[in-house]
């Protein structure tokens, strides 16, 4: 009996077929189960911490706020006697935190109003001309025999002085009045016979009568 084998690529002795080496099949591939899935975790944005920035002028005001990464909001411009662009208050309190990029309100100081000049205007446009402006009118009167009436003599502040909104503006308005006619004065009336021959007046002569005696 041949020890040969016969195989697809023909004939092959036993003994060389035997030593072949077998081939391993591949393992069957295990299906992965399934794992949780974590989202993937977000940094905490670094918040801002505000700072103080009342009684800087506004332009280091800026400066100090965008340091801090923050930015500056809404400008709201007040009159004051504090010089112009000077912080008088801000919207947020110093040292609170913030988001980067948030906006931090200011008010600043604006130049105090000019009174407007109203000596030798009449009454009616003056009060105008001074309400318009902002302040409020006091007048008073007086009287006077010459001039023209209802016209301003004088107010107090100055024209062109500032001074803060609604404050009181005075004025002194002119009373114009004729003056009364002066009535003339009525004559002395002499009585005939007032005067006696020394040259007094209201006395008479003391004549007496000297008579010869006959004895």
């Amino acid at each position: 009996m041949s020890s040969d084998c016969f195989s697809s690529s023909g004939w092959w002795p036993r003994d060389r077929l035997e030593t072949q080496p077998k081939t391993a099949l591949p393992a069957p591939a295990s299906s992965p189960s399934a794992q949780p899935t974590s989202a993937p975790s977000t940094p905490i944005p670094k918040l801002a911490k505000v700072p103080a920035v009342k009684g800087l002028g506004l332009a280091k005001a800026k400066r100090k706020l965008h340091a801090a990464g923050l930015e500056v909001g809404h400008i709201d411009r007040r009159p004051s006697s504090k010089k112009k662009d000077i912080v008088l208050k801000q919207g947020v309190a110093d040292g609170t935190e913030l988001e980067p990029s948030s906006s931090v309100p200011l008010v600043v100081a604006a130049p105090l109003p000019r009174v407007p000049s109203v000596v030798g205007k009449p009454k009616a446009s003056a009060i105008r001309m001074l309400r318009s402006a902002g302040f409020t009118v006091k007048k008073t009167t007086q009287t006077r025999t010459t001039g023209n009436d209802g016209v301003v003599l004088g107010q107090s502040p100055r024209g062109a002085a500032r001074a803060r909104p609604d404050s009181v503006v005075r004025i002194v308005i002119s009373n114009v009045q004729s003056p009364s006619p002066t009535k003339p004065s009525a004559p002395r009336t002499v009585h005939p016979g007032a005067f006696c021959s020394h040259g007094a007046w209201g006395l008479r002569p003391n004549i007496r009568s000297r008579h010869a005696s006959v004895i």
